[in-house]
């Protein structure tokens, strides 16, 4: 996922962690024998649509959530987060001492660089998700933290192509900075029933997008400039693919292999749509649910900053597909976790300016 040439190495490790997560399930978690059964049940049915469709990514995020059951989630988002950082900032540095190339390209009009990842979007989403980690463990609201902030997302703009990451990512981090009182805000009645529902409206408006891009809609055909071909792109393999009940396989091109085959990148990023068409209107249903269900139970919850950082993937995953991946979503880890309130917060870690 971050190299290159190293497909191969990836592919090893990450049979590896598959080895593992599948003891911790079958030998150390107690599960009851319904339990497993019913793990095992949709595990298979995951994993044969996947083999079908080609893409392992909804079986590797469904494996790692219903296996997180008993991880400390809090826990786990500081490991993530400093495993993380150190294979980033390992990554350029390799880079900067020219062991990586660094994929540069003109996006936009501006000079992009992923320094020694395959792609700047791929540089920045990393980034962003560490920020996003580093918004949940902290505390209070510090100069040292808005700060932080404004240099990073100085640095994306500048270096990076993630415009759709970025813009979602402010958001976020505005709401996170400027609401102090974030129980009183968020249960505010109609606020908290749209964003119960917002990955249905998620789903709903990519879908309407597709329909009025497709009727030569202006305002769409403008909006498909702001967001770089994606909507005419999700156009393209919706026309060639259709939705159908489990998915279809579909072909892709990145712009690496563009570059190297001399062919046109043809790049699928909206995420719910994507979710669709590739792995079926069923699957995509019940992940959607699902995500509701999530807000649900986090609200019960009472863990802003979780909501807030879940509703930063639901909003990319009209335009962007890393709602659904487990490597980039570390929010849907909490999912089994906070159905047993095993996801706690103390109402001393509000946030207060400093």
């Amino acid at each position: 996922m971050y190299l290159y040439n190293l497909s191969n190495i990836y592919k090893i490790m990450k049979a590896i962690c598959l080895l593992i997560i599948i003891f911790k399930m079958v030998c150390v978690d107690k599960y009851s024998f319904k339990k497993i059964i019913l793990y095992f049940l949709i595990l298979l049915v995951s994993f044969y649509n996947s083999i079908r469709i080609g893409s392992d990514i909804v079986f590797l995020t469904l494996l790692f959530i219903l296996a997180a059951e008993n991880v400390d989630f809090s826990k786990f988002v500081r490991i993530d987060f400093t495993i993380r950082a150190l294979l980033v900032a390992f990554i350029i540095i390799l880079c900067l001492l020219n062991f990586l190339p660094n994929f540069t390209k003109m996006i936009n009009g501006s000079f992009k660089q992923a320094f020694g990842f395959t792609h700047p979007n791929i540089l920045g989403t990393n980034v962003i998700i560490l920020m996003l980690e580093n918004m949940y463990l902290n505390k209070k609201i510090t100069f040292k933290y808005v700060f932080t902030n404004i240099l990073v997302i100085a640095f994306l703009s500048f270096f990076c192509n993630a415009r759709t990451s970025i813009y979602t990512y402010f958001l976020i981090i505005l709401l996170d900075i400027l609401i102090k009182d974030k129980e009183k805000i968020f249960n505010i009645k109609l606020l908290r029933k749209v964003l119960c529902v917002l990955p249905i409206i998620m789903l709903i408006s990519s879908m309407l997008l597709i329909k009025e891009y497709n009727k030569h809609n202006n305002i769409v055909i403008e909006l498909d400039k702001v967001f770089t071909t994606r909507i005419s792109w999700g156009s393209f393999f919706y026309n060639s693919y259709g939705i159908k009940l489990f998915g279809s396989k579909i072909e892709t091109i990145g712009t690496r292999q563009a570059l190297t085959s001399g062919k046109q990148s043809q790049i699928f990023d909206m995420g719910f749509l994507r979710l669709a068409v590739n792995n079926g209107i069923f699957t995509c249903l019940i992940f959607t649910v699902l995500l509701c269900v999530y807000q649900q139970r986090i609200y019960k919850n009472k863990n802003y900053k979780l909501l807030l950082i879940n509703v930063f993937f639901i909003i990319l995953g009209l335009l962007e597909n890393n709602m659904y991946n487990i490597s980039y979503n570390f929010a849907l880890i909490g999912f089994m976790n906070i159905k047993n309130n095993k996801i706690t917060v103390n109402k001393k870690d509000v946030k207060k300016y400093e």
